[in-house]
């Protein structure tokens, strides 16, 4: 017993021995480390970023795949994947198209629009009956700011931006390139992913089982399947959401007359794509836009919004998306949150999907365990 003892002490001891040699050889040598982390990194973002596209471009080419020509089924092997993929590329560039020359100048517009009214904001504050009382701040507080010179500043950047970008670009030619490779390069291995997406994933299994024990092979694939199934989820789900409620909100802004209806439908839509936060910035903001307006008219859009979000909410999304992500609210929260602070708006969104994976293998670890002791909580 005490020489079966002594064995595993010397085995911890030696474990924690050797942990701190390599901690302490990690720790003086951090610099070097985090130079040949940033080496590799720049190396494989463009597979990141490609297999990110991937990811993305995933959710119409299933569309097509699946539901458009289900039934299709051509002569030549792979005919059909080759033509969902083109039209799904297609469908990306006309997106893009779409974006640059028919919303991009709407949008635009609609920012100098609002850019133009600046001057009238201060008039159109104190007429809101909670402001009235604090009309002399609202005006000491507006005499401090040059608004004129701050709205020709703006319209000037907002005109201007396009050139600005055209200028960066050109004077920083050999960044610009390496960047465009990196891009060119992630595409290329995205398309190719898709394409030979079967493949890649049989092939990636059979190099997983005859590298690890078939036990721990299993668990890594059920890993992975979960992680796909919420992260994929939560996109279809979100881009769903956020097309069809930046539509909805579009139409509705046109039949009851709302300026920049244009703008506003985009940052809903936007806004869509983060969980219950988004909803709260596209609301504020809109509202904050039509104020320059009409005071009245920004109330009337904030009630139009609260109606509508409740007609998506409780017709729209559960018929059209569903529980795509079984997170209770409490913990998207906190996921937004969390995301946010470390990683700005792309954690919040990011977190979302990474949260509910983490939720489902604890709700998972947890029943096992609960399976395992021959617990049932329903009867405590």
């Amino acid at each position: 017993m005490d020489e079966k003892y002594d064995k595993k002490a010397f085995k911890f001891y030696r474990n924690l021995i050797a942990f701190g040699i390599i901690l302490y050889i990690l720790l003086n040598n951090l610099h070097m480390i985090w130079h040949y982390f940033n080496v590799f990194l720049g190396i494989i973002t463009p597979f990141l970023a490609g297999g990110f596209v991937a990811f993305i471009l995933n959710i119409p080419l299933k569309l097509f795949e699946e539901k458009i020509f289900k039934k299709w089924q051509p002569k030549k092997k792979g005919g059909k994947r080759a033509v969902c993929l083109l039209l799904t590329l297609l469908s990306l560039a006309l997106i893009i198209f779409l974006l640059i020359y028919i919303v991009g100048p709407r949008v635009q517009a609609s920012l100098i629009s609002v850019v133009e009214k600046l001057p009238e904001f201060e008039n159109q504050l104190v007429k809101i009956p909670v402001l009235k009382d604090y009309e002399e701040n609202i005006h000491e507080i507006f005499s401090k700011i040059n608004i004129n010179s701050a709205q020709k500043a703006l319209i000037d950047y907002i005109k201007n931006a396009n050139t600005d970008l055209f200028n960066t670009i050109v004077s920083r030619v050999g960044s610009v390139l390496n960047t465009l490779f990196g891009v060119l390069m992630g595409f290329v291995f995205a398309i190719y992913a898709l394409i030979s997406k079967e493949d890649l994933s049989r092939k990636s299994k059979e190099l997983l089982y005859s590298a690890l024990p078939e036990r721990w092979s299993d668990k890594l694939v059920k890993l992975g399947k979960i992680i796909f199934e919420n992260f994929y989820n939560f996109f279809t789900g979100q881009f769903i959401e956020a097309l069809v409620f930046g539509a909805m909100c579009f139409v509705g802004m046109l039949i009851f007359r709302f300026p920049f209806a244009p703008a506003i439908s985009i940052i809903m839509g936007l806004g869509a794509l983060i969980p219950i936060l988004g909803a709260y910035i596209g609301v504020f903001t809109g509202a904050l836009l039509i104020l320059l307006q009409s005071p009245f008219k920004a109330l009337m859009f904030i009630i139009f919004i609260i109606v509508l979000q409740q007609f998506d909410g409780n017709v729209t999304y559960p018929r059209i998306v569903g529980n795509k992500v079984g997170l209770p609210a409490m913990f998207v929260i906190v996921a937004i949150t969390v995301g946010g602070a470390l990683f700005g708006v792309t954690g919040m969104i990011l977190f979302v999907p990474l949260f509910s994976t983490i939720y489902e293998l604890l709700t998972i670890y947890k029943n096992k365990r609960l399976k395992e002791k021959g617990i049932n909580i329903k009867t405590k």
